[in-house]
């Protein structure tokens, strides 16, 4: 299982919300870059950012700080927030992003959806935000009124071959994993699963891994230190 360790930018520092609260924010004092270094100076190999600011209002704002990244970290970056167009997306792409997610267009954009998975392929990226099961948009502050395993069903037609699930009653708290719905989604989709949301422990990382997830990403816990990048990847490397 692959570790995705995690950044998300607002204002060009590096945050971390509870719940996707944005009146719930911790602003941590290393740079987006420097923070970026120590996880690939531990072995990291991949990058999970996303823009706050533009996952909230469609406006990219940070494409200094990630062609920054995609340039000097040496990692594969994984990006999204704000992505609710193609051109949002190869302008991603022409910055030197590995994989695009798009969240809140999967929901509200049929022609977008198809042509993402149809242009973009392997590159593009499913991101799907829930709150007791039901996918919210617009930086979490709108619902959408679709559940989020009806949503997979259309995009695994249309091409999907990855997708990024959010429990986001569980994102930021370190209290764990929404395990019950990682096994769910495992049954219901055929390509990478990645999981994000809640994880705090090294435990964490093994019960994800248990549910047959292709990934996991870490925020909070790696950025306040309550385990360590090392110990992290460590853990996705043993048996299941």
């Amino acid at each position: 299982m692959l570790i995705y360790p995690a950044i998300d930018l607002r204002e060009g520092r590096v945050v971390r919300l509870h719940q996707g609260d944005f009146a719930q924010q911790t602003t941590f004092e290393r740079s987006p870059l420097d923070q970026a270094k120590v996880f690939a100076d531990a072995g990291a190999e991949w990058l999970h950012v996303v823009d706050l600011d533009a996952a909230r209002t469609g406006q990219p704002t940070q494409h200094h700080v990630i062609a920054e990244l995609a340039r000097e970290s040496g990692l594969k970056l994984h990006v999204g927030g704000g992505v609710r167009s193609l051109e949002a997306a190869r302008t991603l792409l022409d910055l030197g992003v590995y994989r695009v997610i798009a969240g809140s267009a999967m929901v509200t954009s049929e022609e977008f959806r198809r042509a993402f998975f149809q242009e973009l392929g392997a590159q593009a990226v499913a991101g799907i935000d829930m709150s007791d099961g039901v996918v919210r948009i617009a930086g979490w502050e709108q619902g959408s009124g679709i559940t989020g395993l009806a949503l997979a069903e259309e995009l695994e037609a249309l091409g999907c071959e990855t997708y990024v699930v959010t429990d986001i009653a569980t994102d930021g708290t370190l209290a764990g994993p929404n395990l019950e719905m990682l096994t769910d989604w495992r049954s219901a989709v055929k390509g990478l699963l990645i999981a994000s949301g809640g994880v705090g422990t090294l435990q964490h990382i093994r019960d994800v891994q248990a549910t047959g997830c292709d990934g996991v990403i870490v925020g909070r816990a790696l950025l306040a230190e309550e385990i360590s990048i090392h110990d992290t990847l460590e853990a996705a490397h043993g048996p299941a």
